[in-house]
């Protein structure tokens, strides 16, 4: 972090919890301590779903049939997502979306060590930077609200995702320039 700014006193606002992963694992690979505000990647109900069925199966079975048999038996959608989809569902498929990538680069990075613990393990080992205590604050425009800090990111300022739509789910713009 840079000289005289607390990593604590730095902030990345996203408009959806589902805009958190990618910043998790850049911190967590560049060592950067980070915390993240009601909604890290693991402990989201998509990614939480899946590594406690993970954890229950058993046997010799490939990672990547695996995860794609637990987020399909919870309601992953390849195709996309329906009309009616809000923000809560977008960020639950892009999760469950991810996690798949995630169990395919795991696959090919592991050869025939592969295996569901290791993979579970990994999971917990690249996003474990959040464990090291306060330091980045990683969290929506909401959670943000009456909060200050010194230095604050705002990536993703792009059409759609703010204000955000999703299908036939869209935001107050009234409301989305309050939040902004």
């Amino acid at each position: 972090i840079g000289a005289g700014t607390a990593a604590s006193e730095i902030a990345v606002l996203y408009r959806i919890n589902a805009r958190s992963e990618a910043y998790e694992e850049a911190f967590a690979a560049a060592g950067v301590p980070y915390q993240v505000r009601d909604g890290s990647f693991l402990r989201r109900p998509g990614p939480r779903a899946v590594i406690a069925r993970l954890r229950r199966a058993e046997g010799e079975i490939e990672v990547t049939q695996a995860v794609a048999a637990v987020t399909e038996a919870i309601g992953f959608l390849a195709g996309g997502l329906g009309d009616d989809a809000g923000e809560e569902e977008t960020t639950r498929q892009a999760d469950l979306g991810r996690l798949r990538a995630l169990a395919s680069e795991y696959a090919a990075a592991a050869g025939d060590e592969e295996s569901v613990a290791g993979f579970l393990a990994e999971l917990e080992h690249r996003f474990a930077a959040e464990r090291q205590g306060r330091g980045v604050q990683l969290m929506t425009y909401h959670r943000a609200k009456g909060l200050e800090f010194d230095a604050v990111f705002l990536p993703r300022l792009l059409d759609g995702e703010l204000p955000f739509r999703a299908r036939k789910s869209e935001a107050d713009p009234d409301e989305e320039r309050r939040l902004l």
